[in-house]
C-alpha cells in the first residue's frame, strides 16, 4: 500500500478526491519526466515525492498514466479480485474507485453525471 498526495487538485479527475489517498502498489512504477510542459501531474508518491499519476493530451486523444492498481479494491471481491488480506492489513480507508471512474470519463471525454 502507499500513501498517494494529490497536487493538482482543479483536474476533473482529482478536483473531488482526498488531498491523500492511500492505493495497492505492489512495487508498481513511478513515472520520470523527460519534459514537463506537456503533461499534467496529478499525484505524487508521498513516501518519495516521485510522480505517481499524470496526464496529458496525446494527439486527438487524451492519456492518464498510473503506477499503482486502483483498480484493485483491497477489501472487497467483486473486483473479480481474491486478494488475500492478512489480518493485520493492507489497510486503505477509501475506495479508489472513484478516481479511476473520473479518470475514465476525462480520458473518453464522457461528461455524464455522477452516479453511484
Amino acid at each position: 500500500m502507499a500513501a498517494i498526495d494529490i497536487v493538482n487538485t482543479t483536474h476533473p479527475m482529482t478536483d473531488s478526491a482526498l488531498e491523500r489517498i492511500t492505493m495497492y502498489y505492489q512495487r508498481g512504477c513511478f513515472l520520470e519526466l523527460t519534459e514537463t510542459n506537456l503533461v499534467t501531474i496529478l499525484a505524487v508518491y508521498n513516501a518519495t515525492g516521485k510522480i505517481a499519476i499524470a496526464t496529458c493530451q496525446y494527439s486527438q486523444g487524451r492519456v492518464f498514466i498510473k503506477g499503482t492498481h486502483p483498480e484493485i479494491e483491497e477489501d472487497d471481491n467483486r473486483d473479480g479480485v481474491d486478494y488475500p488480506v492478512p489480518e493485520s492489513g493492507p489497510y486503505d480507508p477509501e475506495s479508489d474507485w472513484p478516481l479511476l471512474r473520473d479518470a475514465v470519463k476525462w480520458v473518453s471525454r464522457n461528461n455524464c453525471s455522477q452516479t453511484s
